[in-house]
């Protein structure tokens, strides 16, 4: 595996043997589905294995974090993000945006 580690939007350095789950199955979404385009099948990997070797690979709902506004601009762009809060990747809903900060 060759991710380490993850640094955060607001710039942050987070160790993989260090990050919390829900933080994780975050990136898992992040970079398989909101900005999949930006990220080689390699990164991809193993943010999946990561999930395996921490988690049993379990991947939680996506909760993304409300401060991190770019975030939310390309879940809308990419017309994921419903008016009522869902996240909806492929038709499926695979988690929530905070309604108090839509």
């Amino acid at each position: 595996m060759t991710v380490k580690g993850w640094q955060t939007w607001d710039g942050r350095m987070i160790t993989m043997t260090e990050i919390s789950h829900q933080h994780l199955s975050n990136i898992y979404y992040y970079t398989h589905f909101t900005m999949a385009e930006y990220y080689p099948q390699s990164v991809r990997d193993d943010i999946r294995m990561w999930l395996k070797i921490r988690f049993g690979g379990v991947i939680l709902p996506y909760k993304p974090d409300p401060e991190f506004a770019y975030e939310k601009q390309r879940l809308s762009e990419i017309g994921a993000l419903q008016i009522n809060g869902d996240i909806l990747m492929h038709g499926e809903k695979v988690g929530e945006y905070s309604l108090a900060n839509l």
